[in-house]
């Protein structure tokens, strides 16, 4: 029997709104490392985002928390520059924070 791919639902406008900034100003260190640390960076992207999302649920949403995630993610960009992933951190959990809490006010 062929495996076949797990049909994939659609994805929310909140979540390609994640994907966008999580990628934004990043996607040529992505473009830059080895195809399979490039499946590791996009697996756990996913696996961030979901995380974000989960958190969105709560009624009090930590940029720390989302800061911490981003940073983890970052890391494994081929960046050698620690100061530009933290500020890339940073910029990208107060985008987040801000498209969330827009959300979160609208539900």
């Amino acid at each position: 029997a062929i495996a076949r791919p797990k049909p994939q639902l659609p994805k929310s406008p909140l979540r390609r709104q994640l994907e966008t900034i999580l990628a934004e100003d990043v996607f040529p260190y992505i473009l830059e490392a080895p195809p399979d640390q490039q499946r590791n960076i996009r697996a756990a992207g996913r696996t961030t985002v979901d995380q974000i999302e989960i958190m969105k649920a709560s009624t009090k949403i930590k940029i720390g928390r989302i800061i911490k995630l981003i940073l983890a993610w970052l890391k494994l960009l081929p960046i050698n520059n620690p100061y530009y992933i933290e500020q890339e951190a940073k910029i990208k959990a107060e985008q987040i924070l801000r498209i969330v809490e827009e959300k979160h006010n609208q539900s």
